[in-house]
């Protein structure tokens, strides 16, 4: 969907809904990662490199699938490159992901070189030769195909007798027609050969592998589709660039290494070494580069694409130049506006550098402060943003003080405000910067008793749900941690070493599904639901409670389906339940029952 926001003026709270941002990879460019794509691209089509393989490395949500997006934009304006993109998802249950990624890549570049031949008039230029070639090089490439197809048989037939199930459909797939000039005893010798060869005749084009989502992948299919690049793929005029979190991609290698070769994950690390050449790690969002996001973000809900696109590039401009900030008012035409940089900075300000770190962090972050703002603002007219803003990101990143705050009578929450402000005592120094920020929480006690109210209404986890020692919020910042691997530590440490404060974890883990790290908790949460069966009633008693439940999203609704269908069931009758979460539950049921 586009995006949607319209900022209200500076203290007044208005259609907060417009607040909400796509959480899908981006086109365009709005962090300053078109220098980085522009790089890789001409790292990828470097003829000293007679083949290249590009890791491009970040967390969940660092702009790995949007950097991706501006690399395949780049190359697709070169005649002489050829552009595959391949989704790994394809992979699964494949029974076969070396075949699968080497047959993708083949019809990839059939493909391609069938839209050439139908668009380019003859010439003389790469892309002419190439097309005027195409008919010769797709019927090689067919026959590639055919001897990859009759390689998947005889991984059908292992598949099948292990499982002692006929795998009918991987046959159906696997048996197509034999080639008539070539033996089948040939089988995959001399694929890469013959594939180089393919190569050479396409008039010194570069064919670019863009491969996204590598780590959402199983293990096996990790090490089956570098596999297919090393052994097979990897010839003069081939390129690669995987996007994917490093460390979950050596985790899987680890463990599909150890099931298959007794012992040989301790080698996970130079396995990736030898088929990554140019190891890349997009750098995360620095404060400025926080701030020039947010304020493109606003400009892009308030004012179109264009504009965001533009401001975007000037803060690159201001970058690449040193001078900070990236971002400042008017500098394309109107926007940003001086309100956008104020709540732009007051969010980066508010925020630990942690969670704020990535765009998607930011972008889930507005999200659910919007959903809140939505809610309060159709009980109390006029409330002001700023303040707003300043009481969620208490509640966001303090909820121990926060819940101080709703449990102090009302005569009492102004003392303790201006004792937070002067940060006397024994006031955490992260307290007294919050206080100390603009606006004045002490001087608007009025819209902090209504906030207050509204949430002790309505987010019964403040005050039902047992307060979390040091340790068990440690253990929780883990299974909410941007690193795969750091939350499934944590998860194994629970499984490993029951403690008696676990439920209280794992409840206080449901209702962060509805926070800024909603899809890490919703991954640990469907983990420890699996593993931890005993863990199950507290959580399934957390995500029915009504802040969750006003806070759940369409996009929740697959994530549950799995581990929590009796939550769903639930959900689906109680009143209240918004049109498009219903149509969700109903969409996933009718799979399910399909």
């Amino acid at each position: 969907m586009d995006d949607v926001a319209v900022l209200a003026p500076k203290g007044a709270m208005m259609g907060a809904s417009r607040y909400l941002f796509d959480d899908n990879p981006a086109t365009q460019d709005l962090t300053g990662l078109r220098a980085v794509a522009v790089a890789i691209s001409n790292v990828v089509v470097d003829r000293r490199f007679d083949t290249v393989t590009v890791g491009l490395n970040s967390p969940w949500g660092g702009g790995k699938s949007t950097a991706l997006n501006l690399i395949e934009t780049e190359l697709r304006r070169r005649d002489d490159v050829i552009v595959v993109v391949i989704d790994p998802w394809e992979f699964v249950d494949s029974g076969d992901p070396r075949g699968t990624l080497i047959s993708r890549v083949l019809e990839g570049i059939s493909i391609e070189l069938s839209r050439r031949r139908e668009e380019e008039a003859p010439g003389e230029t790469t892309k002419a030769k190439l097309a005027s070639a195409a008919v010769d090089l797709i019927s090689t490439l067919d026959a590639l195909r055919r001897r990859v197809s009759w390689s998947k048989v005889a991984q059908v037939a292992i598949k099948s007798a292990v499982t002692l199930t006929p795998d009918v459909g991987g046959l159906v797939d696997a048996l197509m027609p034999e080639p008539a000039k070539e033996p089948a005893a040939k089988g995959m010798r001399g694929f890469r050969e013959d594939f180089g060869e393919l190569l050479t005749r396409m008039s010194d084009c570069r064919v670019v592998v863009l491969i996204d989502d590598l780590d959402r992948s199983l293990p096996d299919d990790v090490l089956g589709a570098l596999e297919a690049i090393k052994l097979f793929l990897s010839v003069k005029g081939m390129a690669f660039v995987i996007a994917a979190d490093d460390d979950f991609i050596r985790e899987s290698l680890r463990g599909a290494l150890d099931r298959h070769g007794g012992g040989r994950g301790r080698f996970a690390d130079r396995y990736t070494e030898k088929i990554v050449q140019l190891p890349f790690t997009l750098p995360r969002l620095s404060s400025a580069d926080a701030v020039a996001y947010l304020a493109a973000l606003f400009v892009q809900a308030e004012a179109g694409r264009e504009h965001a696109v533009a401001v975007a590039e000037r803060a690159s401009a201001r970058r690449v130049k040193g001078e900070v900030p990236y971002v400042a008012a008017n500098m394309h035409e109107t926007m940003p506006t001086d309100e956008h940089i104020r709540l732009a900075n007051q969010i980066v300000r508010g925020m630990s550098s942690s969670r704020r770190e990535t765009p998607r962090q930011l972008k889930r972050f507005l999200n659910s402060f919007a959903v809140r703002a939505e809610m309060l603002g159709a009980q109390f007219e006029g409330f002001p943003v700023d303040i707003l803003m300043k009481l969620w990101l208490l509640e966001q990143n303090y909820p121990h003080h926060f819940r101080d705050l709703v449990g102090v009578s009302e005569e009492q929450r102004g003392q303790l405000l201006s004792e937070w402000e002067a940060g006397a005592g024994a006031v955490p120094a992260e307290i007294a910067a919050w206080a100390s920020e603009p606006p004045r929480a002490s001087d608007v006690v009025v819209w902090v008793d209504r906030y207050v109210s509204f949430a002790t209404a309505t987010v019964a986890t403040l005050q039902s749900a047992a307060v979390l020692d040091d340790g068990q919020s440690l253990h929780l910042a883990q299974l909410t941690d941007t690193s795969s691997l750091v939350r499934a530590e944590a998860i194994e440490r629970m499984v490993s070493m029951p403690s008696t404060g676990d439920e209280d974890v794992a409840r206080h883990l449901a209702t962060a599904i509805v926070g800024d790290r909603s899809e890490a908790a919703l991954e640990s949460l469907q983990s420890l639901a699996l593993k931890r069966p005993d863990l199950k009633p507290a959580m399934s008693e957390a995500l029915l409670d009504n802040f969750v439940l006003h806070a759940l999203s369409a996009q929740h609704i697959p994530w549950l389906a799995g581990s929590f269908p009796e939550v769903l069931t639930t959900v689906r009758g109680r009143q209240g339940i918004s049109s498009e979460l219903l149509a969700a539950i109903d969409e996933e049921s009718l799979g399910v029952i399909l």
